[in-house]
């Protein structure tokens, strides 16, 4: 059984495949295990996840911004980038220690 959310739009990233701000938001509101996320009600585009213990709504909204925002989606990037160069920098270093 899934619960359908009313979201303020303003909130609510468009879809990233067709930009429309239409988008119904569901999770299970299981206490234990959940899954929920939203789909974009004219082009059909979902993104769903794993959600916490007792979510909340704006939880299932969380979960498509980061998937349909393009600037949520370019810091998630950026965060990944940062990560390799850290990495990268740490091997160099113990490369450089083991000759």
């Amino acid at each position: 059984m899934t619960y359908e959310i009313k979201v303020l739009k303003p909130n609510v990233a468009p879809c990233f495949e067709c930009n429309s701000k239409d988008i119904a938001f569901s999770h299970y509101g299981h206490p234990r295990f959940n899954y929920g996320g939203g789909e974009c009600r004219q082009c059909g585009h979902k993104t769903f996840s794993a959600m916490g213990i007792n979510p909340t709504d704006e939880d299932a909204v969380k979960i498509w911004n980061a998937q349909n925002s393009i600037s949520e989606l370019i810091d998630a990037q950026r965060r990944t980038i940062q990560a390799s160069k850290k990495r990268i920098l740490e091997l160099q270093h113990l490369q450089h220690q083991r000759q």
